[in-house]
């Protein structure tokens, strides 16, 4: 009896391991199963792909700390900048053509212009109204993004186009800022028997060229009419804007006059600074990204402003102020991370990015970061920046590449010839602009 008892003993002690051991099995497997439910529910972060032809200087360097702050607040989403400035459209053309464009593309306006034209850009309208952007931004930082009444990117690198003069040569001679071009002429005339040369201008490097020219045809030809012509690939279009004939002569008045000499294609960029700063000449006209050089190239005690107010070519002008915004970001209308792509957008042109870049780069296209600088200069730089709009941007960003450097070089000629009437420039350039 006690041996069977034992037996029974023992049977029932292994039932109840066997028992507890089952049960710490199922256990276990139940445990790995929700595990693995979990590893399955676990996203993956997205990566967003960013083409940028700026890969040099305070810009680029402002881009990468930008996205930096965001993948801390945004572990989900990483961002793959890609800078390169190298064969950089012909790159972003054939991404487009065949699909497999970045998320987030930087562009120049007159690029942009086409790719929207062409659908390839997502329609930003939406979100330009939603984050009060027009409020919130400089008109030009506006302009720089729109197309037929819609917005399709934002440029958030503005910049002004300035009258930078010297102010002893002023003060010693008396004079005052012009407010027109009969101003501009009377002072380069009394400015002769302190330089012979009242404006400088690097022409040497053609693109000076339309840096002057923006500040004129901002007040003769609307933005509208030109990239009207631009993506209709219009030549009668362009045949038929007066504002453009107005404007080079403009520019042929104030050769003839001797304000800026018909040697000046003997000057580059560098040389133009150098003699301004120098005391060789009186008169630049330059961008905001002239003040670094000047800053670096001026001797002790030089002193030097930007005219408070732009010389009126035009009364009743389509914009007073000159400007440009040389990189607009755009959104590959086919993303297909279209959600987590407005996230990164909201982040770029929240406050807390845009004081990045006001920090490194100087100026941001929010008006509320952009702080009073030491440089005087600087601050009437913000001040125009604010009275810019959407019509402000500066000529050969309103136009095809060829026609811009048509434009340059038919001035060019125009400069060191007297051979061409000024009459017939305009209508040269639009001839040559269209040979295929």
């Amino acid at each position: 009896m006690n041996e069977r008892n034992e037996d029974g003993n023992m049977k029932n002690r292994y039932l109840c391991i066997l028992l507890m051991l089952t049960l710490i099995m199922s256990i276990v497997l139940t445990s790995c199963k929700e595990e693995n439910k979990i590893d399955v529910n676990i996203k993956k972060p997205v990566t967003l792909t960013f083409y940028t032809f700026l890969e040099d200087g305070k810009e680029a360097e402002a881009y990468k700390e930008i996205i930096n702050e965001f993948e801390k607040e945004h572990n989900n989403i990483n961002i793959k900048l890609v800078a390169d400035a190298n064969g950089y459209n012909q790159k972003i053309k054939t991404a487009l053509e065949s699909g497999k464009a970045p998320d987030i593309i930087g562009l120049q306006r007159k690029d942009m212009l086409q790719y929207a034209k062409q659908g390839y850009l997502k329609d930003l309208t939406s979100f330009v109204d939603s984050n009060n952007i027009k409020d919130k931004y400089y008109g030009v930082s506006l302009g720089y993004g729109k197309f037929e009444n819609k917005y399709y990117g934002i440029g958030d690198l503005p910049k002004t186009v300035e009258w930078f003069y010297n102010v002893d040569m002023f003060e010693k001679a008396g004079l005052s800022e012009p407010k027109n071009l009969d101003d501009l002429i009377n002072v380069c005339n009394k400015l002769k028997n302190k330089t012979k040369t009242p404006i400088v201008l690097g022409a040497k490097d053609a693109w000076t060229i339309n840096t002057l020219l923006g500040l004129i045809t901002v007040q003769n030809v609307s933005t509208d009419e030109l990239i009207k012509a631009y993506t209709n690939d219009d030549k009668a279009a362009f045949q038929n804007l007066k504002g453009m004939n107005e404007s080079i002569d403009i520019i042929d008045q104030l050769l003839k006059s001797g304000a800026i000499s018909r040697r000046c294609d003997d000057y580059n960029y560098a040389d133009s600074v150098d003699a301004f700063v120098n005391g060789k000449a009186a008169i630049l006209p330059g961008g905001t990204w002239t003040i670094d050089k000047i800053e670096k190239m001026k001797p002790n005690g030089f002193k030097y402003k930007a005219f408070e107010y732009p010389v009126k070519f035009k009364e009743g002008g389509n914009s007073d102020y000159c400007a440009t915004a040389i990189h607009v970001v755009t959104v590959n209308a086919k993303t297909k991370r279209e959600k987590q792509v407005m996230e990164f957008m909201e982040f770029l042109f929240s406050d807390k990015a845009q004081e990045i870049f006001a920090e490194k780069n100087g100026i941001s296209g929010l008006k509320s970061v952009n702080k009073e600088s030491e440089n005087e200069v600087e601050n009437q730089v913000i001040k125009h920046l604010d009275s810019t709009n959407e019509n402000s941007i500066v000529y050969m960003d309103n136009v095809s590449n060829k026609m811009s450097e048509v434009t340059q070089e038919r001035i060019q000629k125009m400069i060191s010839s007297r051979k061409v009437e000024p009459s017939e420039v305009w209508d040269l350039i639009v001839e040559q602009s269209f040979v295929k």
